[in-house]
């Protein structure tokens, strides 16, 4: 449920706000992930705090963050997803989903990053779903400090008609790799 002043929740229970940007990170640090996402509207911005479930039974799937572009709908602009990682000895498992429904258009941009002072393992998993017709670019910037490890999957599919194109930078790390 949303809570706040009357204009702003009306419009995002009404759906008349856009998402512009996901982040996830623990920022309760009550050991799970929230999500943090960025609206607009009518050109204001709007920001939601969903806290995560520390009770969660399976850490890995329940931080899910997906990504679902419904059939024939083009987004105007770029999904950004934040990953951030300061705590020492963390070891985390980002997963984004993109699901583009047919004939959809989406560019998601994935920045991982963390404090440079931090022994920390990453191990994220990227999953791009391209329906029918659909077009998706994807890129994944990585700039971890110089005492993270990261060690991350992606994989797609890519259905009749689609195109998907894929880009991946990586900039830090003290061990960095992903499996394409």
């Amino acid at each position: 449920a949303y809570h706040g002043a009357g204009g702003p929740v009306e419009a995002l229970k009404g759906g008349d706000a856009r998402a512009s940007a996901l982040a996830r990170a623990d920022l309760d640090s009550d050991g799970a992930p929230d999500l943090v996402v960025g609206y607009g509207r009518h050109g204001t911005g709007m920001v939601t705090v969903q806290r995560g479930n520390e009770d969660a039974p399976e850490l890995v799937h329940s931080s899910a963050l997906v990504v679902r572009v419904p059939a024939g709908r083009v987004v105007g602009g770029p999904v950004l997803v934040l990953e951030w990682t300061d705590t020492d000895g963390a070891l985390t498992f980002p997963y984004l989903v993109v699901d583009a429904g047919e004939d959809s258009e989406v560019v998601v941009y994935e920045h991982s990053a963390s404090a440079d002072d931090v022994d920390a393992l990453t191990i994220p998993v990227t999953e791009l779903r391209a329906g029918p017709a659909s077009r998706v670019r994807y890129l994944h910037g990585q700039v971890l400090g110089r005492r993270t490890w990261q060690i991350g999957r992606q994989v797609s599919s890519v259905d009749r008609d689609a195109t998907l194109s894929t880009s991946a930078v990586a900039l830090g790390g003290d061990y960095a790799r992903l499996r394409i």
